[in-house]
This record gives structure tokens, sequence and C-alpha cells, in this order.
């Protein structure tokens, strides 16, 4: 099974935005971003995605990494 991992607040912090700035920037809630930043497993739209990683000059797939795990 994979499960996602969210780089949000490492990235956005890492880029020195605060979390208003980024949803200004983004055009994505305050809250909604802070719901992405505390989940282990988020679940995004591929579009969120896109607005996020536009807004922070990265790549869509330098924000969310799959990893591979198994149910012990």
């Amino acid at each position: 099974m994979y499960i996602a991992r969210s780089h949000l607040k490492e990235i956005r912090l890492m880029k020195g935005y605060t979390i208003r700035e980024l949803a200004s920037r983004s055009g994505i809630t305050r809250e909604w971003i802070e719901r992405i930043e505390k989940q282990d497993s988020p679940n995004l739209r591929i579009a969120t995605i896109c607005k996020l990683a536009a807004a922070l000059d990265v790549r869509p797939e330098e924000l969310i990494t799959y990893e591979w795990i198994t149910n012990k």
C-alpha cells in the first residue's frame, strides 16, 4: 500500500512564506493549507497541488511523495 506524504510545510518554511502569504499567492484558503500541513496522508486534487507548487515555485512532485508501506 502507498501512503502520500506532504512536504508543504517544509517547503513553505524554506521559502520563507507564512500560511497567509501562501494562501494569497495560491488562491487556496488558509484553513485548507493548515489542514494539508497537519495531515499525514493528505487527499489532494491535482489542481490543488499544482496551484501550491506554482505559488512556491517548485515542481508538483516536490510537494507530495508516495511511500510503500506494508501492513504488519
